[in-house]
C-alpha cells in the first residue's frame, strides 16, 4: 500500500468526510436527493439565497443552510473531497460569493464540479471566475430530472465519495486523484451495473459495458489524460479480477495518463456489480467519435 492511503482511509474520522455542495436551487436540490442514499453521512452545504427558498426548523444531520451572504460555509470537517453541483445558467453573484469565502477559509483538497445543463431556454452563464475554482469540471449530458440521467448522476457522485473516502480491498492513492483530475476541463463520466454477485467475469463484462457507454459520450483513448476506475460490490473477487480491468484501460491509454483503479467496500453491494469510469482529457463531440469493436 503506498504512503497516501494513511492520509485517505482512516477509519471514519470526520476529518476525511466529503462535502456535497449545492450551488443555487437546482444544485441544492440535486445534494437534498444525494442525501436520501447511500451518501446519507457526507456534509451538505445547501447555498441558495433565493428568499423564496424555505429550509426546515431541523435540518438533517450534517446538513448546512447557507442562506444569505452573512453565512460563509464552513468546509473544515471535509478536507479531502469537494463536490460542488450547479445548473449552467447559475449566475447569482452572492451565492458564488459564498461559496469563494468558505474555500478562502478551508478548502478540500480535491474540489471537483457538475455542472448541470441549462433549463429549456436558458443559455450556459457560468462564469469563467466560478469555474476557476474547481479542480474538474464535468458538464453533465442530460437533465438529472429524467430517471437515466439522474441514476448516472447518482452513481458517479457515490463513486467519486467511495473512491477517496472508503477503504476497501483496492485503495487509489491521493496523489492520482490530484494528477487525474487537477485542472481537468472536461471529464467525461459513465457507468454499468450487473445484477449479479461480482466475479472476474462480471466486473470485466461491467467494465467494457461502462466503456461502450464513454464512447457514446465522445470518449477518445488517444486523447485522455487520466482515468479513474472504480469496482462495487467485488469484495471477494481476487486481485487478478481488479488487475484485468486496469490493464484493459492502460492498454487503450496513453503511456503518459495517469490511470487509477478503486474498490471501496460496501455492504449493500453483495448481490450486485458497478463500474464507474471517470476519464480525463480533450475530447471531440459525441457524433465526431465511432467507437472500435469492444470485443474481440
Amino acid at each position: 500500500m503506498a504512503p497516501d492511503s494513511d492520509l485517505l482511509f482512516d477509519g471514519g474520522d470526520p476529518d476525511f468526510q466529503a462535502a456535497l455542495i449545492g450551488l443555487g436551487r437546482r444544485g441544492c436540490d440535486c445534494v437534498r436527493r444525494l442525501r436520501q442514499t447511500d451518501l446519507a453521512d457526507a456534509h451538505a452545504f445547501l447555498i441558495d439565497h433565493d428568499p423564496e427558498t424555505r429550509q426546515d426548523d431541523a435540518l438533517p444531520e450534517n446538513t448546512h443552510w447557507v442562506g444569505n451572504p452573512e453565512i460563509v460555509p464552513d468546509f473544515s470537517a471535509c478536507g479531502l473531497l469537494g463536490i460542488v453541483i450547479v445548473g449552467a445558467e447559475h449566475q447569482d453573484k452572492t451565492e458564488q460569493l459564498s461559496l469563494r469565502l468558505g474555500l478562502l477559509k478551508e478548502r478540500p483538497t480535491l474540489l471537483l464540479g457538475i455542472a448541470l445543463p441549462p433549463l429549456a431556454g436558458e443559455r450556459n452563464r457560468l462564469k469563467p471566475e466560478l469555474l476557476r475554482e474547481l479542480d474538474g469540471v464535468a458538464y453533465w449530458p442530460a437533465d438529472p430530472g429524467l430517471p437515466e440521467s439522474w441514476t448516472l448522476l447518482q452513481a458517479a457522485v457515490e463513486d467519486w465519495v467511495g473512491a477517496g473516502s472508503v477503504s476497501g480491498p483496492v485503495e487509489v492513492d491521493l496523489a492520482d486523484l490530484i494528477a487525474i483530475f487537477g485542472g481537468a476541463r472536461s471529464i467525461l463520466i459513465a457507468s454499468a451495473t450487473q445484477e449479479r454477485r461480482a466475479d472476474p467475469e462480471r466486473i470485466e463484462a461491467a467494465a467494457y459495458a461502462a466503456l461502450a457507454e464513454l464512447y457514446e459520450r465522445g470518449f477518445q483513448p488517444g486523447h485522455a489524460t487520466g482515468m479513474l476506475i472504480v469496482v462495487r460490490g467485488a469484495d471477494g473477487a481476487s486481485i487478478e479480477g481488479y488487475e484485468a480491468v486496469r490493464r484493459l484501460f492502460q492498454d487503450i491509454l496513453p503511456d503518459a495518463a495517469t490511470t487509477a483503479l478503486a474498490a471501496p467496500g460496501n455492504e449493500g453491494w453483495r448481490e450486485r456489480t458497478r463500474v464507474s469510469l471517470f476519464a480525463v482529457g480533450t475530447f471531440a463531440a459525441p457524433s465526431a467519435v465511432a467507437p472500435p469493436a469492444l470485443y474481440p
